[in-house]
């Protein structure tokens, strides 16, 4: 009998590595993580150290990475329905554009346009509630944003 662990998977970020170890401990696998410290107080040694590796017991390696496969199945689909999503898209863009815009502002803009042509296509209730949150961040970046090129022109024209 083997008693030494399997390595069943690495990762790059202890986050991903401890919802690994989660889901293998709630299907009653015992399972631990080696180097997350490391990787985490140092990320940039992380390929030195080899990632962070999840093992188990080698009786419950096949199941481990029946468990994991399942897992990386089940987020790959989440993935792909939000890659598929052009008002997620959208209001992503919009939003990037908006944080881009406090250096330039003409994204500004953009990102208004962007909102707009969300608006037009969906009704904002239909939004999911994370996309609905990221749309009101977005506007309210772009609207105090713009509001401050209006008070500062309005403030330089009064000068003169």
């Amino acid at each position: 009998m083997n008693d030494s662990p399997d390595t069943v998977a690495i990762f790059d970020t202890p986050m991903t590595a401890e919802l690994a170890r989660l889901r293998l401990e709630t299907e009653g696998i015992e399972a631990f993580l080696i180097d997350t410290e490391t990787v985490a107080m140092a990320w940039h040694f992380g390929q030195a150290v080899g990632g962070i590796k999840l093992q188990v017991r080698h009786e419950d390696a096949g199941q481990a990475l029946s468990i994991l496969g399942e897992m990386r199945a089940e987020s790959q689909l989440e993935d792909d329905k939000k890659e598929a999503d052009p008002d997620r898209q959208t209001a992503e863009r919009a939003f990037r554009a908006a944080a881009f815009g406090l250096f330039l502002f003409p994204l500004q803009i953009y990102s208004l346009w962007l909102l707009a042509r969300l608006r037009s296509r969906t009704e904002f209730t239909i939004l999911a509630p994370d996309l609905r949150k990221r749309v009101t961040y977005t506007l309210i970046l772009d609207l105090w944003l713009v509001l401050h090129i209006v008070l500062f022109w309005i403030f330089i024209f009064a000068e003169s």
